[in-house]
């Protein structure tokens, strides 16, 4: 009996253990299988890096691992146009690798397909994404971002909108992944009234008090505790290092400074008297670079120190230039104070106070009949002419703006008037910007070869000298939008407004005052590379942004994820378009 029921449970036992163990089998299996997904995701998204630091990015990963977790990744490159395989990426950024595993013309041009392959284990993940290169200038949805803390004082707007030719409103949010228990991480020391915030403003910070705007509630309502946002990271001294061979730029001593297109590279300290203008060009500084002037044009700026802007980016196109700047080091974008220079002036001579509120008047009175177009027909209507009469003049011997108590040419007038006052910062931006409203709000004699030089040029989407007067005067109301834009971004209540058009990116803190308009993105992103800095008397910490004295952020949506499938010109961004687990 003994023995019988020693078999029996001897039977029982190799049972239980054959269960136990392909029940530890399958769970273990089921472990690396997860492991093995999370592996591929994290190296579709090492990828996504290495695409964005190099759009021809070809290297892949062999057996790579992440610290900490079992297991490896890989991604294998075909770069020979034939012979592919399921296992093989394809990068099509220059258009010259349509062609996959899946068949000809299947990754269209500025895309790469990344196939990664993920094992933990006996187990094995395929995970297969196509990415963006080139489709805006960095991927982001916040106006602002900041991983410190972020201060605002005065009027201060943050807004966003689709494009500058579409002015949808998308959210104006902002967001701190400054967390801890602290008050105060994001704060508002001026009158509810001076603020304007059409999204969310959000912190980590659990604090009731960690977003304080001193009794203002923005469009969306505020949120502490919330989740962090992910930053991705730029490393702009590998970026700077890699292109140490390219050809040195050409700085102007006196004037603009107008580079060439491809890259430029210079070594240390980089100060630019003047305006700065990119035509498509990746400028690299291996230094601190300071800019005195404007900037325009469609482009990148890497730069290794302390970045400081003082000038302006204008509207110069329906397809807009934009700059995208990515400094090491804190960046300090200061205007000037137009408002407070005009109005000083105007105290002691009673004619530059009325031209100065005529400016102002005529500008808000454009933006109110562009944002209701049915109220008048182009080219039919005397109202739209008689308002950019009165900003931009008409030529000589022709009849001055006919509505009654205005006078034409208000931009063009002040212009002249600033020539006998001493020279001064103030004086030479506000001349450059009078000068600049006067020739887009000109108005040409009717069917003038100026005027069709003009037509051409805006047709073209560029703006130039009579813009506005051809808008009108060929009923070009498709244009509308954008024109309104146009309007809106030169800001009737500051005329002295600087603008900065585009993405700023630093791994430092971000001072901006004096009446800036940043019509892009904000990042200020601590990688622990900085230290704390003091601009204008603020004690800033790596990843803090101040704001303050009249600063505004647009963020514009098309900058950065644009509707152009295939990519913006000088857009250095990657994006995910899609991704499957095979």
């Amino acid at each position: 009996m003994v023995l019988l029921l020693m078999s029996l449970l001897t039977i029982m036992v190799v049972a239980l253990f054959q269960s136990v163990r392909n029940e530890f089998y399958l769970t273990t299996n089921h472990r690396d299988q997860v492991q093995a997904l999370y592996l591929a995701e994290a190296g579709l998204v090492d990828a996504l890096t290495q695409l964005e630091l190099n759009p021809s990015w070809t290297a892949g990963f062999q057996d790579k691992q992440l610290p900490g977790m079992p297991g490896s990744y890989s991604v294998a490159f075909n770069t020979s146009g034939s012979a592919f395989t399921d296992r093989e990426s394809v990068n099509n950024s220059d258009g010259t690798q349509p062609d996959n595993y899946r068949g000809a013309d299947q990754i269209p041009t500025g895309y790469c397909s990344v196939i990664v392959v993920a094992r933990v284990g006996t187990a094995e993940r395929v995970l297969e994404g196509l990415i963006q290169m080139g489709g805006g200038l960095y991927p982001t949805d916040f106006p602002l971002l900041s991983s410190g803390r972020i201060r605002w004082g005065g009027q201060v707007g943050i807004n966003g909108i689709k494009s500058l030719t579409d002015s949808q409103p998308v959210p104006g949010d902002v967001h701190s992944n400054y967390g801890g228990t602290d008050p105060d991480l994001i704060t508002y020391n001026g009158t509810a009234g001076d603020i304007r915030i059409t999204g969310k403003v959000s912190s980590v910070g659990t604090n009731p008090s960690a977003i304080n705007l001193n009794g203002y509630t923005p469009d969306d309502g505020v949120e502490n505790g919330a989740a962090s946002k992910p930053i991705q990271n730029v490393d702009i001294l590998a970026r700077i290092s890699q292109k140490s061979s390219a050809p040195a730029p050409s700085i102007a001593t006196n004037g603009a400074t107008d580079l060439s297109s491809g890259d430029l590279y210079h070594a240390g300290d980089l100060i630019i008297n003047g305006d700065l203008k990119l035509n498509g060009s990746k400028l690299y500084v291996n230094g601190k670079l300071t800019v005195n002037g404007s900037i325009t044009g469609d482009g990148s700026i890497y730069v290794a120190g302390a970045t400081s802007f003082h000038g302006d980016a204008r509207v110069t196109a329906t397809s807009p230039d934009k700059i995208a700047l990515y400094s090491e080091g804190s960046v300090s974008l200061s205007g000037f104070d137009g408002s407070a220079y005009m109005e000083s002036l105007a105290s002691s001579d009673p004619s530059v106070g009325r031209l100065w509120n005529q400016l102002q008047s005529s500008m808000g009175d454009l933006e109110a009949q562009l944002t209701n177009p049915d109220r008048y027909t182009l080219g039919d209507d005397g109202r739209v002419d008689a308002i950019i009469q009165e900003i931009g003049g008409v030529p000589r011997g022709s009849a001055p703006a006919p509505r009654s108590g205005r006078q034409a040419d208000a931009a063009g007038q002040l212009h002249r008037i600033l020539n006998s006052q001493p020279d001064s910062t103030a004086k030479r931006a506000l001349q450059s910007k009078f000068q600049y409203l006067h020739e887009l709000f000109f108005s040409y004699e009717d069917y003038s070869p100026e005027e069709y030089a003009a037509t051409n040029a805006f047709l073209a989407d560029r703006l130039v000298k009579g813009s506005f007067d051809v808008y009108t005067d060929w009923s070009l109301s498709s244009y509308t939008p954008f024109m309104l834009n146009v309007t809106r971004s030169i800001d009737y209540n500051s005329l002295g407004t600087s603008y900065f058009q585009g993405l700023v990116y630093t791994h430092g803190a971000i001072h901006a005052d004096s009446e800036v308009n940043i019509l892009g993105a904000v990042i200020a992103h601590d990688t622990g590379s900085q230290g704390p800095v003091t601009i204008d008397g603020q004690d800033l910490e790596p990843g803090d942004v101040f704001l303050d004295q009249g600063t505004q952020v647009t963020y514009v949506e098309d900058f950065f994820h644009p509707r152009n499938p295939s990519g913006g010109s000088g857009g250095a961004g990657a994006k995910i378009k899609l991704w499957m687990n095979r």
